[in-house]
């Protein structure tokens, strides 16, 4: 199934449940960026026919550019959607790349509780959990402003745990003003036991925060009966003026026989920052090893 989106804001939900997201299946692609009268998909110009996923279902954000999108989380105000968007590879049927987002702003989404699933992935929440499952669409020309998570991944969860598999297809993607009060402030990979290995490319990361990973987090945590891999592939990204507590702009991490091991080509640290300590580790990238590699 393929979809066409015009030019617009659109909201889960007309009313004020802060549970009800956009929810993607296996196999469907949804394009933004159209006046409306095309006739042929490539006929769409994204960056004139700005469609926008908001999460402020309250509608009480600052929005202070009149145009809907949270610059930054302090936009945030009232009730906002946990997650704007919602990719289910849990449900028996695996999302691969043949499942796509592409060209939409994903705004104002604010995972706000302290119980899973809901206090991670306030933009996009990538469900691949259990055995056998997997979440690993194609996300294109997409930008993610103002999310909020009160654990992690503020712009983007990737949940690869249990046995599972979370390793979306990043491409020209723009992650900026996103927090997360722990882990992820624009991402956060999650291979508890699993795997969780994005591929980005022609990404960048500006301004964006969490206490660990300013812009990106990934951790791969073993003792199960499946091998924890978190090694995300980094191509043509640029991590500009991020913060955390540790690792600036980039986390990745191994516990209890993980493993993680980015790949990094045609990457740019620069401005990203531990401001509270700044002899904290990592101020551009950390990469703490107590597994079987990082």
């Amino acid at each position: 199934m393929e979809i066409w989106v015009a030019k617009g804001v659109y909201k889960p939900t007309l009313g004020t449940d802060p549970t009800v997201y956009f929810e993607i299946n296996a196999g469907v692609t949804i394009y933004g960026g159209f006046a409306g009268n095309e006739v042929v998909r490539d006929a769409r110009v994204p960056a004139v026919n700005v469609t926008v996923l908001s999460g402020d279902i309250g509608n009480d954000d600052a929005n202070a550019g009149g145009n809907q999108v949270d610059a930054t989380t302090s936009d945030i105000h009232g009730t906002n959607s946990y997650h704007v968007v919602f990719v289910q590879g849990a449900s028996g049927t695996p999302v691969t790349g043949s499942t796509v987002l592409d060209g939409f702003t994903i705004t104002g989404g604010n995972a706000s509780d302290l119980v899973t699933p809901i206090a991670s992935g306030g933009g996009l929440y990538c469900n691949g959990s259990g055995s056998g499952n997997e979440c690993s669409p194609t996300l294109r020309n997409l930008i993610f402003s103002g999310n909020a998570a009160a654990r992690s991944g503020g712009g983007i969860y990737n949940n690869g745990d249990s046995g599972g598999v979370s390793s979306p297809i990043l491409i020209d993607i723009t992650f900026t003003g996103n927090r997360a009060v722990t882990s992820g402030g624009a991402i956060h990979d999650d291979a508890n036991d699993g795997i969780s290995s994005p591929s980005l490319t022609n990404v960048f990361f500006g301004a964006n925060s969490a206490s660990l990973g300013g812009a990106m987090y990934s951790l791969a945590t073993g003792g199960g009966s499946n091998k924890a891999l978190s090694s995300p592939t980094l191509t043509s990204v640029a991590f500009v003026g991020n913060s955390a507590e540790v690792g600036g702009a980039m986390y990745s991490g191994s516990l209890t026989g993980g493993v993680t091991n980015p790949k990094l080509s045609v990457v740019t640290f620069s401005g990203n920052s531990t401001p509270n300590d700044p002899t904290a580790f990592g101020g551009g990238m950390y990469n703490p090893s107590e597994g079987a590699g990082s």
